[in-house]
């Protein structure tokens, strides 16, 4: 298997020529988050409602977008660099596993599982 130097001109090309895509991916992650800081003044009764229910919204909103969106651009840039297959194979796991994390909300209410009965 052939080894991939990457070397730090490599890294300053990469970040100068998709500024823009990642400018962009910037702005799409800062929207959750100011929506997640929106939503932390609502008062829950009990002291542990209402962080199992951020944690949650957490994991399901910007978390999985930041891996969702970051193994998109690592598979991308491996594939456009010619790097090594199994990085890209990863990257769409990666994909898969942040869409899926999206939906684990949806999912647990359907079933009627919420952040306050997985903690009583």
């Amino acid at each position: 298997m052939k080894k991939i130097k990457i070397t730090k001109a490599d890294i300053k090309k990469f970040l100068t020529d998709y500024q823009d895509v990642l400018t962009c991916m910037a702005i799409m992650l800062l929207v959750p988050a100011v929506g997640m800081a929106s939503d932390a003044s609502n008062i829950e009764i009990t002291p542990l409602q209402k962080p199992m229910e951020t944690l949650v919204k957490f994991v399901s909103g910007p978390f999985a977008g930041t891996i969702t969106v970051g193994s998109l651009v690592i598979g991308l840039a491996n594939y456009r660099m010619g790097g090594s297959q199994s990085i890209t194979k990863d990257s769409a796991i990666g994909v898969g596993c942040g869409a899926a994390m999206t939906q684990v909300d949806t999912l647990c209410q359907s079933l009627g599982i919420t952040a306050s009965s997985l903690t009583f």
